[in-house]
């Protein structure tokens, strides 16, 4: 009992060390905690500690991930062990560039606890999934990476803890990687794509547009409209409706004008409710809002010579050009 609340000093001391950002002594009390407790959970959050301190205060990754792992075997608590693992992943990622190894530690992670009743651990293994699809994406395996990002769109929507911006979120990466995987049939060069680059395109079109039709689903189950979405929400119905008029739009043909005119609308109006932010002093919505509103009006007019040059649709491309 004595030693343990000598290691409780210690911790304790180590943490107002930490408060006042002197970080390298703080480390050495967490060492002599392991140095001299004979409790292996003791020293595990012990190593824990000492890797978040590497992780988020000095920048030394290698020595992060090394007390992770060195806390691994030493406690039998589950949030913590998928804690560690998830980090080492994530430091690999994002800080070492080291694929590979994050991919391993992702693959760990889902393997370990892919059936746990815990929301944070499930929120970590969703986090990887998608991280381990961009890490496909990294190595030029766009269909594992859209297989991986399916399988994570799917569970984000089926578990209860997933907020709204996850699911979206996860149908908007979605969309990302199928177009990233129909641009592999454009050629640059020349600015001429072949029928699978149309196809593909077109299937991205639809799965950003099923953000926003997520989006509204949710709200009215709610009894409430769009204007009510959760601010986590908004940039992905923003960036999903843009992002799918622009492609239709790059297309051209006459299914995919008619399905691009009202997607703009949709950009147009909620920006002008302000439901994106204020396009007078936010730079990037501005621009989009001035694009939308070209891509519009040039919509109409060619929609309207696809149409036996109807006059209600060069009208429409006339007053969009006024505005």
């Amino acid at each position: 009992r004595r030693q343990t609340s000598v290691y409780d000093a210690h911790a304790r001391l180590a943490d107002l060390y930490l408060d006042q950002s002197q970080y390298e002594p703080a480390i050495q009390e967490y060492e002599y905690i392991i140095n001299n407790s004979q409790d292996k959970d003791t020293q595990a959050r012990s190593y824990f500690s000492i890797a978040l301190v590497c992780d988020e205060h000095l920048n030394d990754y290698n020595k992060a991930i090394a007390n992770y792992q060195k806390a691994l075997p030493l406690t039998d608590d589950v949030p913590t062990k998928a804690q560690a693992i998830y980090r080492v992943g994530l430091l690999y990622a994002t800080k070492l560039n080291d694929g590979q190894s994050a991919m391993k530690a992702f693959d760990e992670l889902i393997s370990n606890y892919a059936n746990t009743n815990n929301d944070t651990i499930n929120s970590m293994i969703a986090d990887a999934k998608t991280r381990r699809a961009e890490l496909y994406v990294n190595l030029g395996m766009l269909d594992e990476a859209i297989g991986e990002v399916q399988k994570a769109r799917d569970e984000a929507i089926s578990f209860k803890g997933t907020s709204l911006g996850q699911k979206l979120g996860a149908q908007y990466n979605l969309a990302l990687y199928q177009f990233q995987r129909a641009r592999k049939f454009y050629n640059e060069e020349e600015k001429t794509y072949n029928e699978e680059y149309r196809n593909g395109s077109r299937q991205a079109i639809d799965s950003y547009l099923q953000v926003y039709t997520m989006a509204e689903e949710a709200m009215k189950a709610q009894g409430k409209t769009i204007s009510s979405l959760p601010k986590d929400a908004i940039p992905f119905v923003k960036y999903a409706l843009y992002q799918g008029a622009q492609i239709a739009y790059s297309i051209h043909f006459k299914p995919d004008l008619e399905k691009m005119i009202p997607t703009l609308d949709l950009f147009v109006k909620y920006t002008d409710q302000g439901l994106f932010g204020n396009p007078k002093t936010d730079k990037e919505l501005g621009e989009f809002l001035q694009s939308s509103l070209t891509f519009l009006a040039s919509g109409y007019f060619d929609l309207a010579r696809y149409s036996n040059n109807d006059p209600q649709l060069f009208s429409k491309a006339s007053d969009t050009f006024k505005d």
